[in-house]
């Protein structure tokens, strides 16, 4: 009877230990803030002119009183560093407006250099290729954190979860509005993925897709959806380290960028975005332990505002991006 007794305790301790533990829930909200400025050309001045409305728009997405502790994420591109006139223009007009509003921030610089590899097989989507990675940058004002396009690459080849996987080819290659974008602008590269040696099971399944993607150009736009996916994932995994269970993620982006991020069709409003998030999150492996050992919900606010910018030469030539390094740019 006593060992009958000791057998069934232990059938019970082995149940009770073997049981999942129950994730906390995960609230994601998803809003977009479109600029109503637009820029007209710019005629040629006596001196380099910016013109911009980033710092408006930055502090009027941080006048929201819920935002305590925003991280930010702002592009830059060049295997080299960043430009001066990038540097000049986020310390003035993104790190201003953050100190000024007073509350705790992250910085969060997103280097692009890997996706030229998408039209250059010299060029490895994986391998890391930047040059601005210290946690400070060298003019010692500001805490950046880097992140980095070569990461994402890696992570869609090898760290995806089965589930993960499962969702993003049935659900997100599934949404039409993510491919035609690139359809209307992109023009046709010469290479394939498979010229590029970078043929991971998304991958075939983007490629799959019909009509078929011919070519890693008409791929753009969708891999820029799925980077955001990403994008959120990162700042999240290092937001729960830090114990912060009620984040807020802000995209900084050129004007032109967020229409990547929603159906065009459906206008801002438009809840792919939001759903997609919840669902990657929900099944990354990672993301659940944490949920398993938060004891409160996890609170998501994801904004996506973009900002006006365009720098004229005195000699006319221009740029509308800031994280663009031109031939003309000085690299710090």
């Amino acid at each position: 009877m006593f060992l009958k007794n000791i057998s069934f305790y232990l059938l019970l301790c082995t149940v009770f230990f073997r049981m999942p533990a129950t994730a906390m829930p995960l609230r994601v909200q998803v809003s977009f803030q479109k600029s109503a400025t637009t820029l007209d050309s710019t005629p040629a001045s006596e001196k380099n002119v910016t013109v911009t409305n980033a710092t408006e728009t930055l502090a009027t997405v941080l006048d929201d009183p819920r935002i305590k502790n925003p991280s930010v994420i702002i592009w830059y591109g060049g295997k080299n560093g960043i430009s001066n006139r990038s540097y000049d223009f986020y310390d003035k007009c993104v790190v201003g407006p953050l100190k000024a509003a007073g509350a705790p921030f992250k910085l969060y610089g997103y280097d692009l250099s890997a996706w030229q590899g998408l039209n250059d097989p010299a060029i490895s989507l994986t391998e890391q290729y930047a040059r601005f990675v210290a946690a400070r940058d060298e003019r010692g004002r500001t805490s950046i954190i880097p992140l980095y396009a070569s990461e994402y690459f890696f992570f869609l080849a090898y760290g995806l979860g089965s589930r993960q996987l499962s969702y993003l080819v049935e659900t997100v290659l599934a949404r039409t509005f993510l491919a035609e974008i690139s359809r209307r602008y992109a023009r046709a590269s010469r290479y394939t993925f498979a010229d590029l040696g970078y043929v991971p099971q998304l991958i075939e399944a983007l490629v799959a897709k019909k009509p078929p993607l011919t070519n890693t150009a008409l791929a753009y736009s969708t891999l820029q959806y799925l980077e955001g996916l990403w994008l959120v994932r990162e700042v999240v995994l290092r937001a729960l380290r830090d114990d912060n269970n009620d984040q807020t993620i802000i995209f900084l982006l050129p004007q032109g960028e967020l229409e990547y991020f929603y159906d065009q069709s459906t206008g801002i409003t438009d809840s792919s975005f939001q759903e997609d998030v919840n669902a990657f999150l929900a099944n990354d492996p990672t993301i659940s332990t944490w949920l398993s050992k938060l004891p409160d919900a996890l609170n998501i606010r994801i904004i996506f505002a973009d900002f006006t910018y365009r720098y004229t030469l005195k000699k006319g030539k221009s740029c509308d991006r800031p994280y663009i390094n031109m031939p003309w740019d000085k690299i710090l």
